[in-house]
C-alpha cells in the first residue's frame, strides 16, 4: 500500500509540474504569437514646427523599422507582431508640416504611415508601454533619419558605452574609382553624408576616433579622383573629410559594422551620358536599419514598389545599411551585391535567389528544352524562294553551323535545294521551321537596281552661241528761265531725236560710243529687242540682241545597262 501511495503521490508531483511547465509555454507562446495590441494613439505639437506622436500597447513594443520617401514625404514605420485596436485608421493632424497619421495593419505587422508636406528628419524611441515618434529637427535624437533608439526600459539597449572607429583604410577600384572603407565597432553607428563646399563629409554620430586615426591620408599616388582623407574627433561625433578633384560622383553604402564611401571620376561625356543613360529610373526612398534580416527589407522594397516578392529559401543573413534619397531599384541592387544575390522580374514578381542558384536554375530550364526539342518530331515543308537565289541561301546557313554557332537548321533535320525551281525543302521540327521562315522573310527581298545610260553623238564644230546688250545714257542741259533741262536714253538715235524736239531743231554734236555705259552688242545679223520706260522727266531706252548659230549634229547610240546595287557592270560593243 505503501508502495503504490507512494507511486500515485509521485503522478501527481509529475502532473503538477507538467501543468505548470505547460503554463508558462502557454504564456510564452501567446505573447510570442499574438504580441502586442495598440490600444490608443495620441499627438502633440511642439516648438520650431515638431510633431510628437505617441502609441500606447498593452505591452512593451517592438522596436519599429521603416522607410521615408521624399515625393510624396512620407514616413512608414513597421511594427511586426502588433495588433491596431484603434477605432480609425485616418488621422488628421491639422496645420503644419505633419498632416495626418494612417494606422493600417499587413499581415503580421502594423504599418504607420506620416504624411508630410516636407520631408523631415524623425526619431522613435520606446518608453514602457509607450512608442514615442518625434517628427522634425532634433538635435537631442540620436538618428534624424529612421533609426530607433529604445531606451534603458528594454533589454537591449546599448548602454553607456560609445562606438569606436576601428579602422581607416582606403583602395583603388578596377574603375579608377577611390574607396574609403571604415571598420567600426557597433553596427548601429548613425551615419551622415553631405556634400560641402566641393567637399565630401561623413559624419559618425557618437563615436570616438583614436589619435592614431586622427590625421590626413594624402592619397594623390592612387590616381582616383580623392586627394586627401581628414579624420577628426568634432563635438563627440567623428567627422571625415574627403577632398576629391575634377567632376566626380560618389555612392555610400554600410554592410554590417564596414562603412564604403566610393568615389569614382565622371568626364564631360559621363556626365551628359549619366543624365539621358541614368539606368535607375525607381521612385526614391530612404533606408536606415541597424542588423536588420535581409528578406524584412527585401519585403519592404517589395511593398514600396507594390510588386509580389519570392525570396528563396537559401536567402538569409543580416545587413546593416543606410541609404538616403535612392532609387528603389538601386537599393535593391546595392542589397544583392553585398550579400550575393540576383533578380528575376516576371510581370510583377520579383524573385529573389542567390545567382549560383538562379544560374543553375536557368542551365536546368536550357537542358529541359533542349531535351523536348530533341523528342519533338519532324515535319517536311517546301519554301519557294522569290527573289534571291536559293543555293546561295542555304549556303549562308550551312555557314552559321559550322562557325560555332547553334544553326537554324538542328543534327537531326535536313535540307535540300531545288535550283530548278529555286525552292528549298526543309525537314525540322515545326519551331525550327518557323525560325527558318523569319530568317529567310528578311533575306528574301528585292534588291535595288541601278540605271545607267549614255549617248554617243556626232556634231559640227561650227556651233556657237553669242548674246549681247547695249545700255546708256545721253544728257543734254540747257538755262531757260533759271532751270535746267536734262535728256537721258539708252539710244543714240532716240536720245537725239528727243533734243531736237526740244530744242526745235538745233544741233548736238557728240561721240556715240562715249554715251553707252555698256555697249556689248551680239556680233553679225543678231535679232534684237527694244523697250524704253517714259515718264514726266526722263526716259530709259534699253536695248537687247542675241545671235544664235547651230551646226548639225546627230545621235549615234544611247548604250544602256541595268545591274543590281553594288555590282559591278560593263558595256562592251563592236565589230570582230
Amino acid at each position: 500500500m505503501r508502495i503504490n501511495l507512494s507511486a500515485v503521490s509521485g503522478l501527481s508531483k509529475q502532473s503538477q509540474i507538467t501543468r505548470s511547465l505547460l503554463a508558462i509555454l502557454l504564456v510564452v507562446f501567446s505573447s510570442t504569437v499574438f504580441g502586442v495590441t495598440m490600444e490608443n494613439i495620441e499627438f502633440s505639437s511642439l516648438p520650431g514646427d515638431k510633431t510628437e506622436i505617441r502609441m500606447t500597447f498593452d505591452g512593451i513594443p517592438p522596436s519599429p523599422t521603416g522607410y521615408t520617401i521624399e515625393q510624396p514625404a512620407r514616413i512608414a514605420l513597421d511594427l511586426s507582431g502588433v495588433v491596431s485596436a484603434l477605432a480609425a485608421k485616418h488621422h488628421a493632424l491639422g496645420s503644419g508640416n505633419a498632416r495626418s497619421v494612417t494606422v493600417v495593419e499587413s499581415g503580421d505587422r502594423t504599418r504607420v504611415i506620416v504624411s508630410m508636406s516636407e520631408l523631415v528628419a524623425y526619431s522613435a524611441r520606446v518608453l514602457g508601454n509607450s512608442l514615442y515618434v518625434l517628427v522634425g529637427e532634433d538635435d537631442s535624437a540620436l538618428v534624424s533619419s529612421g533609426q530607433s533608439q529604445v531606451l534603458a526600459t528594454r533589454e537591449d539597449s546599448y548602454g553607456d558605452e560609445f562606438p569606436v572607429v576601428q579602422e581607416i583604410d582606403f583602395r583603388r577600384g578596377e574603375a579608377g574609382e577611390g574607396r574609403v572603407i571604415v571598420r567600426l565597432s557597433d553596427v548601429g553607428v548613425g551615419v551622415d553624408v553631405t556634400s560641402e563646399g566641393g567637399n565630401i563629409k561623413v559624419e559618425f554620430a557618437n563615436t570616438i576616433i583614436p589619435e592614431r586615426l586622427q590625421r590626413r591620408l594624402d592619397v594623390t599616388d592612387f590616381a582616383t579622383p580623392v586627394i586627401t582623407v581628414d579624420s577628426m574627433p568634432k563635438n563627440g561625433n567623428t567627422v571625415m573629410v574627403i577632398e576629391p578633384s575634377g567632376e566626380f560622383d560618389y555612392l555610400a553604402y554600410q554592410a554590417d559594422n564596414v562603412f564604403t564611401l566610393e568615389v569614382k571620376p565622371m568626364s564631360a561625356a559621363d556626365l551628359e551620358s549619366s543624365n539621358h543613360a541614368f539606368r535607375f529610373k525607381g521612385e526614391k526612398l530612404s533606408l536606415n536599419f541597424q542588423d536588420i534580416e535581409i528578406r524584412s527589407v527585401l519585403q519592404l522594397i517589395a511593398d514600396f514598389t507594390d510588386l509580389n516578392l519570392v525570396a528563396s529559401d537559401t536567402v538569409s543573413g543580416r545587413i546593416t545599411l543606410r541609404l538616403k534619397n535612392v532609387p528603389w531599384d538601386q537599393a535593391l541592387e546595392i542589397i544583392m551585391k553585398t550579400k550575393g544575390l540576383d533578380k528575376r522580374l516576371v510581370g510583377n514578381v520579383l524573385m529573389i535567389a542567390p545567382a549560383a542558384e538562379l544560374a543553375a536554375r536557368e542551365q536546368m530550364e536550357l537542358e529541359s528544352r533542349q531535351q523536348i526539342s530533341e523528342l519533338a518530331p519532324l515535319r517536311t515543308e517546301f519554301i519557294e524562294v522569290k527573289y534571291a537565289s536559293a543555293a546561295e541561301i542555304f549556303s549562308l546557313f550551312q555557314g552559321a553551323g559550322e562557325s560555332g554557332g547553334e544553326g537554324v537548321v538542328s543534327a537531326r533535320g535536313s535540307v535540300i535545294v531545288d535550283e530548278r525551281t529555286n525552292a528549298i525543302i526543309i525537314t525540322e521540327t515545326i519551331n525550327r521551321i518557323n525560325k527558318f521562315r523569319d530568317v529567310l522573310d528578311k533575306l528574301d527581298v528585292p534588291v535595288r537596281q541601278v540605271l545607267i545610260e549614255a549617248r554617243i553623238v556626232t556634231a559640227t564644230s561650227s556651233f556657237g552661241e553669242s548674246l549681247g546688250v547695249r545700255w546708256g545714257t545721253l544728257g543734254y542741259g540747257s538755262y531757260d528761265n533759271g532751270n535746267i533741262n536734262t535728256q537721258f536714253g539708252g539710244s543714240l538715235t532716240t536720245v537725239g531725236e528727243i533734243r531736237d524736239s526740244i530744242t526745235e531743231g538745233g544741233g548736238l554734236t557728240y561721240t556715240p560710243e562715249d554715251n553707252l555705259i555698256v555697249d556689248l552688242p551680239a556680233p553679225g545679223n543678231a535679232s534684237s529687242f527694244a523697250f524704253g520706260i517714259i515718264g514726266e522727266d526722263y526716259l530709259l531706252d534699253m536695248e537687247l540682241s542675241a545671235l544664235e548659230t547651230e551646226g548639225r549634229g546627230e545621235v549615234i547610240a544611247r548604250p544602256k545597262v541595268i545591274t543590281s546595287d553594288k555590282q559591278e557592270a560593263t558595256i562592251e560593243s563592236g565589230d570582230q
